[in-house]
């Protein structure tokens, strides 16, 4: 039997969806307690050790804490592998969207569990050529399994009119939205610049999600205040049941990252049938085609303006969309998965 220690195990919509449908081919999920005395306990219980965003386990604000962190990490991974325990890594991003606190640990990190896995995994061709590009040790350990859909994980309950009047958006406004959390890379700035540059009469534009830097919702509700009209900033988690309302309620969701490898916002996005403009990089290039939304230059100036002017002429049909997003699922993701481990 495989028996993979998940680190983590329910962090979030992507490992539950992950790890179920493993653990329904006849995987055993172990949620680990990452410290060597209980590796050490566990190892003849266990094959493999997963890792999906290894910063999170040496990252901190402060140096000594985080060093400390990675220091522990390495010798986690060291152990196992002498324990005959395989290393797993989903490369969710090439390098962490916010540098750690000791810059150089971030690249190092990288190199190390690269070095040490026993397969790297993928979520397209593209994000997996990036990935061998930026880690030419990747080279014969990449495995390519699909980030999976969200149809039936969200509740989608409501059409679009009920959506609008819960949110009281009337029918004839054209509706951008971004939701999720607010970070730097998701480049908010330029989205709101772009916007109140743009040939954007009768649209509306909602940022929607938590803002975890202050400083940085400063800058976003400042560039906001210079020309608000059609503007509106709700900086808030919104629970997973509440997605509904926004999906169904705009017309289009707009992800403008700076930097992006996998995106599960624009699968979120085509899961609720809504077409998308995002940036053609990674994975979303193997994601987003013609029939799903657009897709701009990010080196393009303008071409984000560009791309929002463009799709409000455009005509999508969201059943099309979903039905495009269902290619992409989890029971593909496990199985492909098992191959690679069997």
């Amino acid at each position: 039997m495989i028996t993979i220690i998940a680190y983590p195990r329910n962090a979030d919509d992507y490992t539950i969806c992950y790890y179920d449908a493993l653990e329904r081919l006849g995987v055993r999920i172990i949620e680990g307690d990452f410290s060597l005395r209980w590796l050490n306990a566990n190892r003849r219980e266990v094959n493999f050790i997963h890792l999906h965003w290894p910063s999170f386990l040496y990252g901190d604000k402060r140096q000594l804490a985080s060093l400390n962190k990675f220091l522990r990490l390495v010798s986690l991974l060291v152990l196992a592998r002498g324990f005959g325990i395989h290393l797993l890594w989903t490369a969710h991003n090439l390098y962490p969207h916010e540098a750690n606190s000791i810059a150089a640990l971030d690249r190092l990190a990288r190199k190390i569990v690269v070095t040490l896995s026993y397969r790297v995994f993928a979520h397209s061709s593209t994000a997996a050529s990036l990935v061998m590009e930026a880690f030419p040790k990747a080279d014969r350990k990449l495995v390519v399994i699909p980030h999976g859909h969200w149809i039936g994980f969200y509740r989608n309950e409501c059409n679009r009119a009920v959506a609008r009047s819960r949110l009281g958006v009337s029918d004839d406004r054209f509706f951008f939205l971004f939701l999720g959390s607010c970070r730097r890379y998701k480049n908010l700035e330029y989205l709101v610049a772009c916007f109140q540059n743009g040939q954007f009469a009768g649209s509306i534009l909602w940022i929607v999600g938590r803002f975890q830097n202050a400083e940085y919702y400063g800058r976003v509700m400042g560039q906001i205040k210079r020309q608000p009209q059609g503007l509106q900033l709700e900086n808030r988690f919104v629970p997973k049941e509440d997605l509904q309302y926004y999906f169904n309620a705009c017309d289009v969701v707009v992800l403008p990252y700076l930097e992006v490898l996998t995106s599960g916002s624009v699968m979120t996005a085509m899961s609720f049938g809504r077409p998308v403009v995002a940036p053609r990089v990674g994975h979303l290039q193997d994601m987003v085609n013609k029939e799903c939304g657009v897709l701009y230059d990010p080196l393009l100036p303008g071409g984000l303006r560009c791309a929002m002017e463009e799709i409000r002429e455009l005509t999508f049909d969201d059943k099309v969309i979903r039905q495009h997003a269902r290619k992409f699922n989890w029971e593909d993701a496990a199985t492909r998965t098992v191959q690679a481990l069997s």
